[in-house]
């Protein structure tokens, strides 16, 4: 599994192809978590954002699942959303946390499926949802690839999801020590 730490006020990143653009809804199948700014999590034209996903518990939750690429052990959820010092009841606290997450998301979950499961790992985000700092990670890859073969105007288009989340944040308003 994948881990990545990102600064909330600097985003450096590299591309891949295909993104949809940030701010864009995903296809009706899929879903998108956009991490940069409040939060969102789309599927077709639903959209949750910022404060509908909760308090700043679950918005960390949200974020710190969406970046790790993989199960997240409950532990070390629990320290990411409070900040290195769980309180003695964290187990049954993240659990209200995941739940109330859970709750907020039924309104992009497509046929009863949770975008946050439990495994025996952890909890995950599911594994179909798009992230938008993974999207324009890939794009800027082929950008800087095809900017390589000498072909600037190809790389200009693929790096257009990069340019627009430059100089945006990670959950504006944490101070991204959890991050």
């Amino acid at each position: 599994a994948k881990s990545k730490v990102f600064p909330c006020n600097v985003l450096v990143m590299t591309v891949k192809g295909a993104a949809v653009e940030p701010g864009q809804p995903a296809d009706a199948q899929g879903v998108r978590v956009e991490v940069i700014g409040a939060g969102t999590v789309r599927r077709g034209s639903a959209a949750v954002t910022g404060l509908e996903l909760g308090g700043r518990r679950a918005r960390v939750a949200l974020a710190v699942l969406a970046l790790a690429g993989g199960p997240v052990p409950a532990e070390r959820l629990a320290e990411h959303i409070w900040s290195g010092t769980p309180p003695r009841t964290w187990p049954a606290a993240l659990r209200g946390v995941i739940g109330s997450l859970r709750g907020a998301l039924a309104a992009v979950q497509a046929d009863g499926q949770r975008l946050i499961v439990t495994t025996p790992a952890g909890y995950r985000l599911a594994t179909d949802a798009d992230v938008d700092i993974e999207l324009a990670e890939a794009a800027a890859a082929e950008a800087a690839a095809l900017a390589g073969e000498g072909k600037d105007a190809a790389a200009i288009v693929v790096a257009e999801p990069v340019t627009a989340l430059a100089g945006e944040q990670l959950l504006p308003d944490e101070d991204g020590s959890w991050l």
